[in-house]
């Protein structure tokens, strides 16, 4: 599935601006999230040219598979406090709830950055959920990536 407008050009479509949030347990690492990030973007019909961001919980700060994963498609992790994370997520889970407090961290971490557009997916050991970033989330991303950006790729 391609979601080119009507009438584009072949190879003339840019894709949009995406926000990928990512929930995982703490043995997730980069591979098994990246190959989770691209078949969420696959299915959509997009590549990774369009992703501005990776969004998660803020207790994954040190995480090194999330970490890893942005630095691989080249944009900032957006750690948010629960208080950011968007309430009423289609899919929640109790388990999460349980574990993190918050009902959702994917789905709850993209929709905080824009309008939710893939429901969470799963692999073994994370989800991820993709939104179309809003304006405003562009805006606070655009201001915060050189330090996101630095502080992924930092070492110990």
């Amino acid at each position: 599935m391609t979601m080119a407008p009507p009438g584009s050009a072949p190879g003339s479509f840019t894709a949009p601006p995406l926000v990928a949030g990512i929930g995982c347990t703490g043995r997730a690492g980069a591979d098994e999230i990246v190959a989770l990030m691209q078949a969420c973007l696959a299915e959509l019909g997009f590549s990774a040219s369009g992703l501005v961001a990776l969004a998660s919980h803020a207790r994954k700060a040190g995480h090194p598979g999330l970490a890893a994963a942005a630095r691989h498609f080249g944009v900032p992790l957006l750690l948010l406090p629960p208080s950011r994370l968007a309430p009423d997520m289609p899919t929640p889970s109790p388990r999460v709830a349980a574990a993190v407090g918050v009902p959702s961290v994917a789905e709850a971490a993209a929709a905080a950055c824009g309008k939710l557009v893939l429901h969470k997916r799963r692999s073994a050991q994370a989800t991820c959920a993709i939104a179309l970033a809003s304006g405003r989330a562009q805006s606070s991303m655009a201001a915060m990536a050189p330090s996101m950006l630095s502080a992924s790729s930092a070492g110990p």
